[in-house]
């Protein structure tokens, strides 16, 4: 992946520059001091990846990641804090990975085999990620849910594989607690009305299949952790976090079920969960 850093700490450039010239999927381009210099670069060079420093002089790190994407459009962006600095509002909101100074180089490792792992679903639009908090990505860029309960739905139907869900067991997901009648139907339509119109807005209503008794999700339609996981692709497996659609608790049978699962040859020892390289909520 063709990488960039920009950073005016001199440090820990240099600390993030040696640490990532030790793997093979980075083939680092540049590094930059200033958002001018890094912009000014990605107008006329391909870039794949960029480590942005969350602050810089004159410029937050989410302005000029939004900058860079405008001049390369499929770019990932992890960014770069100082140890015991406060969280943006843009990180908080889970649209990026970070890395916290002082580096960690088994942290650096699993960043960049997740980054690897997006770089490798560019043929299709819609990546979908499972694995921690249930995001989806349209074109590398977070969607935007306009309903809670339609981001659930839509969770919910990638977890059931491309099999149909029915209006009834739709509403017992969202609705543990209600009853199922011909009054309450009336809402799940109207979320399933919401989740529509917002895959139509973004372009990919085709990730829905459409079935008498309800809807399914297209798996060939979509790139995602959790298939990946399921049909052995080993970088998945090994950069797995250990979380399952944490912010629903319907997955927790299924995260039971890939622990128990794991291959010993992939997890010969146990490793703490670690949350700087986690993608948060989105």
């Amino acid at each position: 992946m063709k990488t960039i850093i920009v950073d005016d700490d001199y440090f820990f450039l240099n600390s993030l520059r040696t640490t990532l010239n030790e793997f093979e999927q980075i083939e680092l381009a540049e590094v930059f001091v200033s958002a001018q210099s890094a912009l000014e670069y990605a107008r006329f060079n391909e870039v794949e990846l960029a480590f942005i420093k969350d602050s810089l002089p004159g410029i937050s790190g989410a302005k000029l990641a939004a900058e860079l994407r405008k001049l390369c459009g499929n770019i990932m962006v992890v960014f770069t804090l100082e140890n015991g600095c406060k969280i943006s509002r843009e990180l908080q909101a889970g649209t990026y990975y970070y890395l916290v100074n002082p580096l960690n180089r088994e942290t650096v490792k699993r960043v960049v085999d997740n980054m690897f792992v997006l770089s490798s679903r560019k043929k299709k639009r819609v990546y979908i990620q499972t694995f921690g908090s249930f995001c989806v990505f349209v074109d590398n860029v977070p969607l935007r849910f306009s309903s809670s309960k339609a981001k659930e739905l839509l969770a919910y139907l990638v977890h059931r594989k491309g099999n149909v869900v029915d209006s009834r067991e739709g509403f017992s997901v969202l609705w543990e607690d209600k009853e199922f009648n011909p009054s309450s139907a009336s809402c799940y339509r109207k979320v399933l009305s919401r989740l529509v119109t917002t895959l139509e807005d973004a372009g990919i209503s085709n990730i829905l299949r459409v079935y008498p008794r309800g809807r399914a999700i297209d798996m060939l339609a979509v790139d995602c952790d959790y298939y990946s996981y399921l049909s052995g692709n080993r970088n998945v497996i090994i950069s797995w976090n250990g979380e399952y659609m944490s912010n629903y608790s319907w997955g927790e049978q299924t995260l039971g079920w890939l622990y128990e699962n794991r291959s010993p040859a992939l997890f010969t020892t146990a490793k703490p969960k670690l949350h700087l390289d986690k993608l948060l909520t989105c």
